[in-house]
């Protein structure tokens, strides 16, 4: 009956459309239906004999009617639709028009009333409503849980609805809820327990509630998120997470390290470590290689709300040296062939690929290192120190020349030699070495001036 009265005294415009939209919550059917008014405003109890016209506007894409097998009982022109919403945001206009005899009504949920006196005949009795079709009312997240200190807090975000929401807290001394705006909540720790955070949209027709519980227990253990073989080049850095949880496992947001007092411990020199960083969350420090080495005295605690440290396992972290290959440059004549060698680079949990950056003067195999000259150019050659997930962790560039010989010298260690001794001797060119072309020439042809000497 309060409905009725309600839609009989709202405020139309010029198209009899109520001025006040009624909000819905989309995604789902709702049941509109129309009641007959007496001149002095109370309804008929049957106005079954007469035929409603009903009609949408704006509705495309947000509402259609129901009229199908799970609403068999309802006429198109009776005195309660079906009206199918849509699971998206938006304004839509429901008319409802007397139309003629026949009908049939049932209760209302959403009422459009007939307002215009009877004894004006020539006016047609119509009505119209604006929906507001809104999502459904919900908190995000709607499972927290807050460190035991008196600064520790979290926001909860209100979506859906409406903005007239209500909240409150069922258990004040475990949390406490302060409205930011409409659409988000500050809820503060107070002491150890459990709180159910309820909001209540008032501004819906059919007023909607969501709730989220918010736990505050105390940090009962701490860890890094670092795996076994972890690894890290001189010169290099990485940021290590780490996670709190409490006496149940359950883990902390990162957000509540703030109140932590996290602390980073290091007994020896193969690393150095920095925390509390503006540029980082609060569960996050940085390590970085200082030498090469393996450290085991990596380790962290955070502070319990009765100022107890509490302190995470030793991690394990292996310093390398930055990966090389030699040589460093080499001159190689066509066709000659050269193995490169690699240092450095992670001790486990790695693979080294090679690669040239133009294959026509220079071939190499990808996994071995083993090198072909093709024809006179220059190339670079890379090698990539790779974890098993494809990872690049280290990496060396040595570059390649392939020319032509034009011109040849031998390379004599001093200019004397003892009786009965020996020397070796081997054959080079202005910018080549003996690897440039050993394995080509296999027929060298030598000549001595005094072989009596």
């Amino acid at each position: 009956m309060y409905q009725i009265k309600s839609a009989a005294h709202a405020e139309r415009d010029a198209d009899h459309r109520h001025i006040t939209p009624v909000m819905v919550i989309n995604d789902r059917s709702i049941r509109v239906a129309a009641v007959a008014l007496h001149e002095l405003g109370r309804p008929f109890a049957n106005a079954s004999s007469l035929d409603l016209l009903w009609n949408l506007d704006g509705c495309h894409g947000l509402a259609h009617w129901e009229v199908g097998p799970q609403n068999p009982n309802v006429d198109v022109g009776g005195w309660e639709r079906y009206l199918a919403l849509k699971n998206v945001v938006g304004e839509c206009t429901v008319y409802a028009g007397l139309h003629g005899f026949v009908g049939d009504s049932v209760s209302t949920v959403a009422v459009f009333t007939s307002w215009k006196p009877l004894e004006r005949p020539k006016d047609r009795l119509s009505d119209a409503v604006q929906l507001q079709l809104v999502a459904a009312l919900r908190i995000e997240p709607n499972n927290i849980l807050l460190f035991h200190h008196p600064n520790a807090k979290a926001s909860l975000t209100v979506l859906g609805g409406t903005a007239d929401i209500q909240a409150h807290a069922n258990d004040s001394k475990v949390v406490g809820v302060v409205p930011l705006d409409t659409h988000e909540l500050l809820v503060n720790a107070r002491g150890s327990g459990t709180s159910l955070i309820t909001i209540r949209d008032v501004g819906l027709a059919t007023p909607a509630s969501a709730s989220a519980l918010v736990t505050v227990a105390d940090v009962a253990g701490v860890r890094m998120l670092l795996s076994e073989d972890t690894s890290l080049q001189v010169g290099a850095c990485m940021t290590v997470q780490t996670q709190a949880v409490n006496s149940f496992g359950r883990v902390f947001d990162s957000s509540q390290f703030g109140f932590m007092n996290l602390k980073v411990l290091l007994q020896d020199e193969v690393l150095t470590a920095t925390a509390n960083s503006v540029d980082m969350a609060a569960n996050e420090f940085v390590i970085c290689g200082v030498a090469v080495g393996l450290t085991s005295t990596l380790q962290v605690s955070v502070t319990q709300h009765n100022g107890k440290e509490v302190f995470s396992d030793f991690a394990q972290v292996s310093v390398y040296a930055p990966l090389s290959i030699h040589p460093s440059e080499l001159v190689l004549a066509p066709g000659a062939k050269y193995m490169l060698g690699v240092d450095g680079g992670p001790q486990t949990g790695f693979t080294i690929q090679f690669d040239s950056t133009n294959l026509e003067f220079v071939k190499i195999d990808p996994t071995s290192g083993l090198l072909e000259a093709m024809a006179p150019g220059q190339t670079t050659i890379r090698a990539r120190a790779q974890s098993y997930g494809g990872e690049v962790l280290s990496q060396a560039e040595t570059n390649i020349t392939v020319q032509v010989p034009v011109s040849m010298k031998l390379n004599v260690k001093g200019g004397q030699l003892a009786i009965g001794r020996e020397v070796s001797l081997f054959p080079y060119g202005l910018e080549e070495n003996l690897f440039a072309f050993f394995d080509l020439c296999s027929n060298y042809k030598w000549s001595i001036e005094k072989d009596q000497v």
